[in-house]
C-alpha cells in the first residue's frame, strides 16, 4: 500500500487504473494514454514502494486522505502530485529498458 508524508508516514489507498485511464490526466500526463500491461503492471508495483511528498498540500484534502474519504479528481492537487510521481515512475521505467 503507497504511503505519503508530511510529517509522518501515513498509508493510503489510490485507484491507480482510474487516475492513469482518467483522459483529462492526459492532457497533462500524455505518457498515460496507451500504456502496457506491463507499464501498469510496474506502476503498480512501484507506487507500493515510494513515499508520495504532498507537503504543502491543504490540510482539509490531507485529513480528507486520512479519513479514507477523499474523492481523487482530476486537476486536484493530491492527484496531480500522484500523477508526477507516476510519470517519473514510468520515465525510469523507459530508462530502465
Amino acid at each position: 500500500m503507497p504511503k505519503y508524508t508530511i510529517e509522518e508516514e501515513w498509508n493510503f489507498e489510490f485507484p491507480l487504473e482510474e487516475i492513469i485511464e482518467d483522459t483529462e490526466n492526459h492532457v497533462g500526463f500524455p505518457e498515460f494514454k496507451n500504456l502496457t500491461d506491463d507499464e501498469i503492471e510496474y506502476l503498480k508495483t512501484k507506487s507500493d514502494d515510494i513515499i508520495f511528498d504532498f507537503s504543502g498540500i491543504n490540510p482539509y484534502y490531507i485529513s480528507e486522505l486520512r479519513d479514507d474519504c477523499y474523492e481523487f479528481e482530476s486537476g486536484h492537487y493530491i492527484t496531480e502530485r500522484i500523477c508526477e510521481e507516476l510519470s517519473d515512475m514510468l520515465q525510469d521505467y523507459k530508462g530502465e529498458l
